[in-house]
């Protein structure tokens, strides 16, 4: 072992461990809730080994092997006298993996259990946003948002005008026909990553078709996004431009995926 390696792995650990031990202090609270300094888990709390291959042999420059991109929208309980978190974590390759963090007293000092979660039978391409239950029946239940690949789901949930419904459930004919903010941006994402895993120029034509329905719909004078558009094109004006469950992430995450891949012809 070279002493490059050996004091870039001990710089790494050192500073992983004081993250880890972090005081976390409070900066305000309105008596109902307390804002902290710090976020509670970041991408940096994850073990070192799931980023790094720390054997010298294969891996003599400590290079990253797997890049984690953020640790977030967790679900909670509070277990056994412990804070438990199930932490969406996101790669570079923005896809998301669940792996457990516990706490002693759920503002700092989040450690990851050793290894991820694993869901056996699960298909889907990406899994996400998982909330926890613990039920009588003694199992805690965790239900979870996922992607799967269904190209023709994806085609006839556009609308003439390029833009993408919120939902259909097909046990129940029920069909949601706004056009919500997010919906569109990630419609955009969905539609390059298909074009470019395929070659087949339709995607691109969706998601140029939905970022002009965007452009011309959903984007206010002002530069900000409506929630949504009703089904008879008029814009919610009702729910919030910015709020708990609105804010830059899916719309900014959509200009920059298309500025990375190089896309910035659309109309």
């Amino acid at each position: 072992m070279s002493q490059f390696f050996e004091d870039s792995l001990a710089k790494l650990r050192k500073e992983h461990d004081a993250l880890i031990r972090l005081k976390n202090t409070k900066t305000s609270s309105n008596g109902v809730w307390t804002r902290y300094a710090y976020p509670v888990v970041t991408a940096g709390h994850t073990p070192l080994f799931w980023r790094y291959d720390l054997n010298p042999a294969t891996n003599p420059r400590l290079l990253e092997r797997f890049g984690i991109n953020s640790a977030f929208n967790s679900g909670a309980i509070k277990l056994g006298g412990k804070y438990i978190l199930v932490v969406r974590v996101e790669g570079s390759d923005r896809k998301s993996f669940f792996a457990v963090a516990e706490s002693d007293n759920g503002v700092d000092n989040f450690r990851f259990w050793p290894h991820p979660v694993t869901i056996p039978e699960e298909t889907a391409t990406n899994v996400y946003d998982m909330r926890l239950t613990a039920h009588e029946d003694g199992w805690i239940y965790g239900v979870f948002c996922a992607e799967r690949h269904d190209p023709a789901a994806a085609m006839e949930g556009f609308t003439p005008d390029g833009g993408m419904i919120y939902e259909y459930d097909p046990a129940t004919g029920r069909r949601d026909s706004d056009r919500h903010w997010w919906v569109q941006a990630e419609t955009v994402v969905g539609c390059l990553n298909q074009y470019q895993k395929t070659g087949e120029a339709t995607w691109l034509e969706s998601a140029d078709n939905e970022w002009s329905f965007i452009r011309h719909h959903l984007i206010r004078p002002d530069g900000e996004w409506y929630w949504s558009i009703h089904p008879d094109d008029t814009p919610n004006t009702t729910d919030d431009l910015a709020g708990f469950w609105k804010c830059p992430y899916h719309n900014g995450r959509m200009c920059l995926e298309v500025l990375e891949r190089g896309l910035c012809s659309m109309r």
